[in-house]
């Protein structure tokens, strides 16, 4: 077994393009963060630098966007509406749909309450062809279901 410890992870720097700037190695978007679980947008963002982003932005709960900025400074944090349980709000769909558009890869759920808005914006990213997409455990289980509502409807009109 391998103990994953600050020392273990300062042997494995960030990969470096042989050419290029931050911008050639890859956009990602992590909408992440219910606003008591705030650690998981940061951890994914801290992931995404890890693993070679270029460019790193960290859509989350307002509440949680100043502290977040200042754990995760490479990152640039945009605060979005909240629920009152905590999650994003459904009202943020549209926001998260433009910064989607700008992004290579998108990550979606890490820390999030179990909420209806959260698929009400899952369906809003879906809806159009964009980047590549990376949902939780919690997020993949709410697609499954949107697949299967999605075939009952094609089915339906035919």
């Amino acid at each position: 077994m391998i103990e994953i410890a600050p020392a273990f992870l300062r042997q494995r720097p960030l990969p470096v393009p042989v050419e290029g700037d931050k911008k050639s190695r890859g956009n990602v978007l992590i909408i992440a963060g219910a606003t008591e679980l705030p650690g998981a947008a940061m951890l994914a963002g801290i992931a995404a630098l890890r693993g070679g982003a270029g460019r790193l932005r960290i859509a989350t709960c307002v509440r949680n966007a100043t502290a977040l900025a200042v754990a995760v400074p490479e990152a640039r944090v945009i605060g979005l509406p909240e629920s009152e349980s905590g999650a994003l709000a459904a009202a943020a769909a549209t926001q998260v749909v433009d910064l989607a558009a700008e992004s290579d890869a998108v990550l979606l759920g890490a820390g999030f309450a179990p909420d209806q808005s959260m698929t009400a914006i899952a369906d809003a990213l879906l809806a159009k062809p964009g980047p590549a997409f990376v949902f939780d455990a919690a997020r993949s289980r709410a697609c499954a279901a949107l697949r299967r509502r999605s075939s009952v409807k094609r089915a339906g009109s035919s």
